[in-house]
């Protein structure tokens, strides 16, 4: 799993950064289910064929349409995401929008991750 990895379809190219997103959805699980980063790893870790095989304009399309991430960081930790006890608010109102976003930020930026899909 690798940063960087070009898909293309002949019209759009893509540049996904596959271990940055890993990183953020280990990170989101960490900030909104309050455990260690050792076992956010661990239950993303189970997931990793996940992030390596964005491969193709179609897988790509569905993963920055599923946006916010916080939703698959939540069902990689609880198996669905609607069993999710976050610590934070969920995405799904304006307050949990706002916060996600800054969450978001906050994550790529302290640990030096890029956006997963540019």
């Amino acid at each position: 799993m690798k940063d960087g990895v070009v898909v293309t379809d002949g019209n759009e190219t893509v540049i996904v950064n596959q271990y940055s997103y890993c990183e953020l959805v280990k990170w989101l699980i960490v900030v909104y289910v309050g455990v260690s980063y050792a076992e956010a790893s661990l239950c993303v870790a189970k997931h990793t064929d996940y992030f390596a095989s964005i491969q193709t304009m179609s897988q790509v399309d569905f993963e920055t349409h599923d946006w916010p991430y916080y939703y698959l960081a939540m069902t990689f930790y609880y198996g669905d995401y609607r069993e999710a006890k976050p610590i934070e608010p969920e995405p799904n109102s304006p307050e949990g929008l706002a916060r996600y976003q800054t969450i978001e930020e906050d994550i790529l930026k302290q640990h030096h991750l890029k956006e997963p899909f540019v």
